[in-house]
């Protein structure tokens, strides 16, 4: 039996002026459901449970394509102590790349 966890973020990304790009964004599962505004170039964390050993891995997928983009791979933080078997978190890290609205959907199986 497959294990599932999933967890979704609405994001809305907004035209931004000339000026600063504002501080990065930084969520969780315990933010799943939320709406999140973001600005274009505005970055985006999203730090996961995780645990290597088990096989199991977080995968996304966005409803609408091209307006939050990756950077970079996924992050792996082992918990401390590292022992084996033990979990931790994985971080991802996205830009708002374009103005639009999308669904961020995040599984873990």
């Amino acid at each position: 039996m497959t294990r599932m966890i999933a967890v979704l973020f609405g994001l809305l990304l907004a035209a931004c002026g000339a000026g600063q790009t504002p501080d990065p964004v930084y969520v969780s599962q315990s933010d799943s459901g939320r709406t999140i505004v973001l600005t274009s170039g505005q970055e985006l964390y999203v730090t996961l449970t995780s645990n290597a050993t088990t096989g199991y891995s977080w995968s996304q997928r966005f409803t609408v394509e091209g307006i939050l983009g990756a950077v970079g791979e996924a992050e792996y933080l082992p918990d401390q102590p590292v022992i084996p078997g033990s979990g931790g978190r994985e971080r991802f890290h996205f830009r708002a790349a374009s103005s639009g609205r999308t669904t961020a959907a995040v599984e873990y199986r």
